[in-house]
């Protein structure tokens, strides 16, 4: 069996009964340099698992990728060398909800499939042990079931663990969140030996980019990397970390004891030449789908309430836009949809609302409404993002608006016709510009379909004059700009107003992003668990081991070297409540 035929089984859908086809990526991944797509031989063995940074573009089936290699090689082919359990790694709730459904589904697929794929005893014997106790999902508020629940008795079996980053990366601190402190140390134990880390959408981890490439240093040895330190792993396993984000930069993974190692040539995961020039493909036609963009550092949304003009501007467009794809007969599946994404829930709200009002006075006729933030129970959450898929667009002749904050940017699919943004770190902005012609369903390769362009509007924040003085006023004034930058850093903003012009209203993915080294990455807000430790300067391995220990808050815990805490967060404070330690 060849892994394309592995890949066709676990993707399995109703509407897809054959699958999807493996992209050219995808497969090297799995099963190595050589491996093409077009060639079945070439997808028959496995690879070495090796830590990378994987930088493909949004939309091209990254979650599949990453985690049907692992099953591949580990499960299927059963390779010693590739590590016996999978951490995946996220920053958002949101995505390890999708990415539950997904490796739910795959475990599913494969077993229903069991006989045509010929699994031998031991990839069957494993493939069910997964289905019944994976994945084991680590995130705030969540209750696993019975089964797995205690995946940490069973350290011989394979598993599938997926969590937020505050979650896995306490556990491998030895300070697991939502957990019983006695248990500490086996979490701590299981998460550093024999486990292939994957974080997924690393421009949203802030500081714990940081803490995870001191992880990786730390289970190294000079075997894997010179210069390395660690502490390695044990029993003759193995620990692997992949990097993966379509907005990646080597840069921002040289923490302290990575500085002077030099990473091996093949590191950098991405699209070959070939696979970059062209345009007939799946994965060429979403880099070469047609996106224009306009910026309008003079437009904005208000602080709370939105301009009227804004509002009724976005109306007119979406309905100008509804009415086009009607006359020219677009396909249903073509989706009439526009996409607001707004920094702050409040404004998100403020945008909404008076959407709203405009519908409930028959402006909106036949337009579908939807608001997406953080703050909705999980229940209304699904509900809403229910709501974004094609079967429930039908219902509308006028299509549907969306309007969002910065979750939508990470783990949601869809696509739009037209989309408004505020200002963002460059990052974030290539993320929300991939949720516009996500597919190249409205146009590719500089040709616009069905009479329709699509338009990206990149818009600025309302702003208070800055005086020249008094001081005390310009102080005052510069913060109150600063805030209204929030979450983002204004610095990160304000370069990215400067390189949006080297576009040329250009936002096609095959067009450069003109990042610079670090403007677009640490623009970031850290999540509230790593909030307080913004300065990320892990010091070396070898001092921390030699001078420092660590005692949790009250002194009645046990001292843990600090090599494990407070050299990875570069701080002498406690992990829990910042008190000296």
């Amino acid at each position: 069996m060849s892994y394309a035929e592995f890949f066709n089984s676990a993707t399995r859908t109703e509407k897809l009964p054959n699958g999807f086809e493996p992209m050219g990526w995808q497969c090297r991944l799995a099963c190595g340099k050589t491996a093409d797509p077009q060639k079945p031989e070439t997808l028959k063995n496995g690879v070495v698992c090796e830590s990378r940074l994987i930088d493909i573009p949004t939309g091209c089936g990254k979650t599949e990728g990453l985690g049907l290699a692992w099953l591949w090689n580990r499960v299927f082919l059963n390779k010693p060398d590739w590590p016996r359990r999978l951490v995946y790694c996220v920053p958002m709730r949101t995505l390890v909800e999708q990415t539950r459904k997904r490796v739910i589904a795959w475990s599913t697929n494969l077993l229903k499939h069991a006989a045509e794929l010929d699994l031998r005893s031991e990839a069957l014997a494993d493939l069910r042990w997964l289905a019944e106790h994976s994945p084991v999902v680590l995130m705030g508020g969540e209750e696993n079931n019975s089964e797995t629940r205690e995946w940490d008795i069973y350290p011989e079996k394979p598993a599938i663990l997926i969590g937020t980053q505050d979650m896995l990366l306490s556990r491998a601190l030895n300070r697991g969140y939502a957990m019983r402190r006695p248990r500490w140390p086996i979490h701590f134990g299981l998460l550093n030996n024999d486990c292939l880390w994957v974080c997924d959408e690393i421009q949203l981890m802030g500081p714990g980019v940081a803490t995870a490439c001191q992880l990786e240093a730390f289970r190294g040895d000079t075997s894997d990397a010179a210069g390395l330190h660690g502490f390695a792993s044990f029993f003759g396993s193995r620990s692997a970390t992949w990097y993966a984000s379509a907005t990646s930069s080597s840069d921002v993974l040289k923490t302290r004891d990575w500085r002077d190692v030099q990473r091996p040539g093949d590191f950098i995961f991405s699209l070959t030449k070939t696979e970059r020039a062209d345009t007939t493909s799946t994965i060429g036609r979403r880099r070469a789908a047609l996106k224009k963009l306009e910026v309008h550092r003079d437009w904005h949304f208000g602080d709370r309430q939105p301009p009227d003009e804004r509002v009724t501007d976005i109306i007119g467009r979406h309905l100008d836009m509804a009415a086009k794809l009607q006359e020219h007969n677009a396909p249903a599946d073509v989706p009439r949809r526009s996409l607001i994404i707004c920094n702050t829930v409040d404004r998100a709200c403020g945008v909404f609302d008076l959407m709203f009002q405009k519908q409930k006075a028959g402006e909106l006729e036949g337009v579908d409404l939807v608001l997406l933030h953080s703050r909705f129970r999980p229940a209304d959450r699904n509900t809403r993002v229910d709501q974004l898929k094609p079967k429930h667009l039908e219902k509308y002749p006028n299509g549907q608006i969306v309007v969002s904050t910065q979750v939508i940017e990470a783990g949601v699919d869809l696509s739009s016709a037209i989309l408004w943004t505020e200002i963002a770190p460059l990052s974030s902005l290539v993320q929300r510009l991939g949720r516009l012609n996500r597919t190249g369903e409205f146009g590719a390769n500089g040709q616009a379909y069905y009479s329709w362009t699509p338009l990206a509007f990149i818009i600025g924040l309302e702003l208070p004059a800055i005086p020249a003085s008094p001081k005390e006023k310009k102080e005052e004034k510069e913060k109150e700009v600063r805030a209204r930058h929030l979450p983002y850093n204004q610095r990160f903003c304000d370069d990215a107003w400067k390189r949006l012009p080297r576009l040329k209203g250009d936002a096609s993915p095959a067009v450069p992003i003109p990042y610079s080294a670090t403007s677009c990455w640490i623009s970031s807000t850290p999540t509230a668990t790593f909030r307080w430790a913004t300065r990320t300067y892990p010091r070396s391995f070898e001092a921390w081991t030699k001078t420092r220990t660590f005692t949790s808050c009250g002194g009645n815990g046990r001292a843990i070297p600090m090599t494990i805490s407070g050299a990875i967060l570069g701080a002498t404070n406690c992990v829990r409540c910042r008190s000296a330690g």
